[in-house]
This record gives structure tokens, C-alpha cells and sequence, in this order.
């Protein structure tokens, strides 16, 4: 189907697939008929850096057999069903041991073969058999994009499981260690798209490629954009390769431009394969693949609303353009069944397709995620819209209707901080804790944005500010538990710490400043010592040398300036305003209180008590993270990217 195709198809109910009565045999590859460039329209260099491809696969094969297992047992966020990859491994591997072999002149016609199945049309029967659906991409129809696949999971593997792990020892990795063996992947992974997008088809496989290979090269362009760069490394403006301090704007070219142009290739497979509309008859494609699909539109969406967002640049995929349902809540056995199986799955769905029987699958994060995606959409309509004002009812409509979302999910879906001592995986528990704070990161802008509404601040921001900074601090505290802590750490510190610190910042600073109370919702102690341990957390997150000290180290020197500013009571005439008794002269703060003191009195435009007077002061550190168009791979770096997706 050629791009564009699925548009005029609908209309007449039909998918994105043409519908065949052939035997299994014939139905998969028609090279006669179907293909685009024809066999002698090949290039050389592209068979040839096929058969690199290929030779490099058939290499180390058999550690891809041990990693990728792994990566699943693992893994809570999977868009690809587990058994589609775990039986493509080995049967990728008996295709390959029969076409490959020592003899260079036949190795490159297995390769142009290879290349000639890619740049064909798959044509899938809708009534395939999941266990048949295989076949359609491996054997004597071995594609490039289920090869492109597996390197991106490897990749992603590496990236992800600790050290520590077995299947992640030095020993294990062929001729390379964990870190170049991801990179050498992601590189691998890139080949086969570049290989493929040589065509003009559409498929469903090689937008799931797209998918993984976003993920990895927002991984693999943030840790290698320099070469004394760790994995934890958020880059700087001044530390991108050709650029100095004076052209900031040419670091968010270079630090912007890899991933957003990825992000625009996988929105455009989206479309083209028309993954963001309904189909009109269902079983015009098998169910398995209609729920496949589900899950990639859904994948897809939020990235781009994540991305979106941390670049500050519109949405490509917009919902007003999309009626894809959400995938139900099934595990991927569940998924792969036939028949009754398959019908006595959908009969443990409740109304709203949330399994009941509680169980934590990743279709149930897959559903969670875009669910909150659809109000960072709405969040960033509002941010970027050029209208000279947003109205105050439809920034709290949205937080209402956000709020009632989050509420209504099913139970076990939510963060408890008990989780961590109950017995569930660190796993689960990091990514529910995750989910919560990007929902707790959409509610604090949706509250700046009524603070430009408003010209006040409210004491649900410095609430919300309190839960999201207490939350985010857990990270630092269960860093040692998972994997997934470790790598994003350093990435967190910027999208949830620096923020919610400097709302507290702020108003602890005015607070004593003023000699005002607290609220009774919160605690300035409480406010006080997470405060220190955040300062703690900026000062060994990053050594001297990578990329993030300077911003950490600057932000370590605020806090600790106003921290000293507060306990010395230099702004309140020389008492002591840092114990519990200090709440006791004063009546309880009111709402209307809270928002006097963030407006009141006080310049916060005055420099901290440093030596050097040459760091500024708390309304700095927030400055650094007021808004939406503030661009945070200038600040981060792309592989910091990678926690959302």
C-alpha cells in the first residue's frame, strides 16, 4: 500500500492490508507483482552493507538469544508482545543458518535476497493465526525489519539492565563491552531503517522499528555527544561538539534536531499506516495485530507529547486527527490467542477494557500513559497557543478532568509509597512511581499556567510542588534498586527536582523573608531537610568534568545559600526561624494567605549571601524551568529523554 493509501481505503472498510485467499505460501511475498524497485534497481552498496548487517547478526546471535529474554523478564513497558520476539529469535537464527555461510559470493546474493524481500510488499491474510503471523517476516522471507528489531531491543537491553546482571557481565558481551555494544546496536538498528525507507511500502513491523530505534537513539546520541561523558551525563549547551558559549541556539540544533527528526519519522509511519483512525470492519486484519497496533498508536502518541513537551515545540500527533481506541488490558500470551481463548480474555475486561483480576501487564502502563498523554496535549495547546491569553475555566477544566482521570484508574495502578517494602518488584514499583510523577508534573503546569492567568499563586502549586519534590526524592532513596533508577537519576533531578525545589524554594524564602507561617498542609521542617538531601543529591549525582556538574553545581549553590539565609533567621530580624516552634506563634495560613505571601514584599531578585555574590537567587533557580518554551535539551541532552519513553 502506498503511503497516503489507508485514506481512501477506509471509506470502503477496508485496512491497511490487502486481503488474500492464497495458501500461507504464496500470500507472503509476491515479487513479481509487488515489488517496488524492482531486483535490478538494487544498489551495490545496499546489498553490501545488508550482508554487514547480516554478518554482524549471524556473529553474535547467540548472545541475542540469552539478552533479549532477559530485557522482557524485566521490562514493564514492552510495545512488541513477548512472544513475537522470543520465537523470532530462534527462528531468525535457522533462517540465517541456511543462507549464510564462509563464501563471500554467495553470502551477497543471501543478502540481495534479503534486501529484495524488504522492499516488497507483506500482504497478511485476516484471518492469520498469530502463530503463522511469524513466517510473514523470517524464513524465505526474512525481512530487515524484524533484524532491525532485535538489534534495538539488544540495544535497549544493554542500556538497561545493571551491571551486575549475569547475562550482562563483561565475559558475555561478543568482542565489546555493555556500553559500545549498545551503540554498536543502535547503529545496526539505523542501518536497517535507512535500508528500508529505500521503498515506498508501509508496514506495521517497521513502525514498531521505528518505535524501539527512538527509544535507543535518544539513549545513544545523549551518551556519546561527547567523549568524556558518562551514561548519567546531562549535557550543556557549551559542551556540544562545535559549539561555545555564545551560540546556545546552535547546541539546541545539534542536541534537538536527532531525536526530533526520529520523532518525525515514527509520526509519519503512524499516518501512513493509518494507525490513528478505527478500523471500520475489525476483522478485516487479525485481532492480535488490530490489538498490536493499539499499542503502537498508543506508544507513539505519548512519546510525542513527551518529547513535545521537554523541546517545546507543538504535538505532530493530535488527537482531533485520531480515533484509535486504547489497547485492551491483556497480557501477551493472552494476546497471541486464538478463538475461545482469545474471547474468554475479552470476557475478563470490565467495561472500560481494564482486566480485572489486577495484574500488572504492560498493556495496563501502555493504557495508563496515553491516558495522562491526552492532558500533556492539552497542556501543551495552551503553552505553545499563540492566543495573547488562555481562558482561567478551561486551565482548571483541564486539571479537573486530569485529576478525575488519574482517580478512576484501577487501584493497583497507583503509587503507594508502601510499595517498596510489600513484596512487589522494584520494577513495578518504579514505574508506577514514575507514571505519578509525570502526572504530578502536569498538574504543577497546568498551576503555572493559571498563575499567568491569575497573576497569583495558589497553595494547591506549593502543595502539589511539596508531593511532587517528596516523590521525586524516593528516586534517590531506592536508587540501588533497579536499574532503571540509576539511569534516569540524573535526568529526573531536571524534569521533577529542580522545578519542584524552586516553587519551595521560593516560598520558603518569602516565608522567612516576611515572618510568615505555613500552611498546616505542610511542614517547614519537612520542607527544610528534603531541601538539604536534594542539595546533597546535586552534589553527587555529577564529578567535576561531565556534562551536568555546572548546572548541578550551580543549583547546590542556591539551595544552600537559601538555606543558610533561612536557619540563620538573617531575614527575620535574627531569630531562629528553623524549629517546629516557629509555626506555633501564628494562626494556620489560609489559602488566600498562601497566595498574599507569593505576591507580597521581599525582592526576590536579590542575589543570595554567596562570596562571590555570582549565583543569583531561588526566583533564578525557578526561572530556569518557567514555562513551556523553555527548550530542556539545552539543558539535558537528548539520552535524558529516554525515562518517558
Amino acid at each position: 500500500m502506498e503511503p497516503n493509501e489507508y485514506a481512501s481505503a477506509l471509506p470502503d472498510d477496508h485496512g491497511l492490508f490487502e486481503e488474500s485467499e492464497k495458501p500461507l505460501s504464496d500470500v507472503a511475498i509476491e515479487h513479481s507483482q509487488n515489488h517496488i524497485l524492482g531486483p535490478n534497481s538494487l544498489r551495490n552498496e545496499d546489498v553490501e552493507a545488508t550482508a554487514q548487517v547480516i554478518a554482524r547478526y549471524f556473529r553474535i546471535m547467540p548472545f541475542f538469544e540469552t539478552l533479549i529474554p532477559r530485557y522482557y523478564e524485566t521490562s514493564e513497558v514492552a510495545i512488541i508482545p513477548s512472544p513475537f520476539v522470543l520465537l523470532a529469535l530462534p527462528a531468525v537464527a535457522d533462517s540465517l543458518k541456511k543462507i549464510w555461510s564462509d563464501d563471500a559470493r554467495q553470502n551477497l546474493a543471501a543478502a540481495r535476497r534479503v534486501l529484495e524481500t524488504t522492499l516488497t510488499r507483506v500482504t497478511v491474510p485476516p484471518f492469520i493465526p498469530a502463530s503463522k503471523f511469524l513466517s510473514l517476516f523470517t524464513g524465505q522471507n526474512l525481512r530487515l525489519e524484524c533484524l532491525g528489531i532485535i538489534f534495538s531491543l539488544a540495544g535497549l537491553a544493554s542500556f538497561f539492565l545493571p551491571a551486575h546482571d549475569p547475562v550482562c557481565s563483561v565475559q558475555s558481551y561478543p568482542d565489546s563491552d555493555q556500553g559500545k555494544f549498545a551503540l554498536e546496536m543502535a547503529d545496526l538498528s539505523e542501518t536497517c531503517i535507512e535500508l528500508c525507507q529505500r521503498s515506498n511500502t508501509v508496514s506495521d513491523l517497521f513502525t514498531s522499528l521505528l518505535y524501539e530505534s527512538l527509544v535507543l537513539s535518544a539513549l545513544r546520541h545523549g551518551d556519546s555527544s561527547t567523549s568524556n561523558a558518562s551514561s548519567n551525563t546531562v549535557l550543556l549547551p557549551n559542551q556540544v561538539i562545535g559549539c561555545d558559549n555564545e551560540r546556545p541556539d546552535l547546541a539546541h540544533l545539534v542536541l534537538g534536531h536527532i531525536v526530533w527528526r526520529r520523532l518525525g519519522d515514527l509520526c509519519t509511519e503512524v499516518i501512513a499506516t493509518g494507525l490513528h483512525r478505527e478500523p471500520k470492519i475489525p476483522l478485516d486484519m487479525p485481532r492480535f495485530l488490530l490489538e498490536w497496533r493499539k499499542r503502537t498508536f498508543a506508544a507513539a502518541y505519548r512519546i510525542d507529547k513527551s518529547i513535545s513537551t521537554f523541546l517545546g515545540r507543538p504535538p505532530r500527533l493530535c488527537l482531533r486527527y485520531c480515533d484509535c481506541p486504547l489497547p485492551l488490558d491483556l497480557n501477551d500470551d493472552q494476546l497471541m490467542e486464538d478463538g475461545m481463548s482469545f474471547d474468554l480474555a475479552l470476557a475478563s475486561m470490565d467495561e472500560n477494557g481494564w482486566s480485572i483480576d489486577r495484574t500488572f501487564r504492560p498493556s495496563a502502563w501502555i493504557r495508563l500513559r496515553y491516558i495522562m498523554a491526552i492532558y500533556r496535549e492539552e497542556i501543551l495547546e495552551m503553552s505553545l497557543s499563540t492566543s495573547p491569553s488562555i481562558s482561567e475555566a478551561r486551565i482548571r477544566d483541564v486539571s479537573r478532568r486530569c485529576q478525575s482521570a488519574w482517580q478512576s484508574l484501577p487501584p493497583q495502578l497507583h503509587y503507594d509509597p508502601s510499595c517498596w517494602s510489600s513484596g512487589q518488584s522494584s520494577s513495578t514499583c518504579f514505574i508506577q512511581l514514575a507514571v505519578y510523577l509525570d502526572y504530578l508534573h502536569s498538574q504543577i503546569q497546568l498551576q503555572r499556567l493559571l498563575e499567568r492567568q491569575t497573576n497569583s499563586e495558589s497553595l494547591k502549586l506549593i502543595e502539589t510542588a511539596a508531593e511532587l519534590f517528596s516523590s521525586f526524592l524516593t528516586l534517590a532513596r531506592r536508587r540501588d534498586r533497579t536499574s532503571d533508577v540509576n539511569r534516569d537519576f540524573s535526568w529526573s533531578i531536571f524534569i521533577y527536582g529542580l522545578p519542584s525545589a524552586g516553587v519551595l524554594a521560593k516560598y520558603l524564602q518569602r516565608s522567612a523573608r516576611l515572618d510568615r507561617p505555613f500552611p498546616e498542609s505542610l511542614s517547614r521542617s519537612e520542607v527544610v531537610r528534603n531541601l538539604s538531601e536534594f542539595v546533597s543529591c546535586l552534589e553527587w549525582v555529577a564529578a567535576s568534568g561531565e556534562g551536568n556538574y555546572i548546572a548541578c553545581d550551580r543549583a547546590a549553590k542556591i539551595l544552600t545559600g537559601l538555606l543558610d539565609e533561612v536557619l540563620n533567621g538573617s531575614w527575620s530580624g535574627g531569630k531562629d526561624i528553623s524549629g517546629p516552634s516557629s509555626n506555633a506563634a501564628h494562626p494556620p495560613v489560609t489559602t488566600d494567605d498562601a497566595m498574599s505571601l507569593m505576591n507580597d514584599g521581599g525582592s526576590m531578585r536579590e542575589p543570595l549571601p554567596y562570596t562571590d555574590g555570582s549565583y543569583g537567587s531561588a526566583e533564578d533557580l525557578w526561572g530556569w524551568f518557567d514555562g513551556m518554551n523553555v527548550d530542556l535539551t539545552s539543558i539535558l541532552g537528548e539520552g535524558h529523554l529516554s525515562h518517558t519513553f
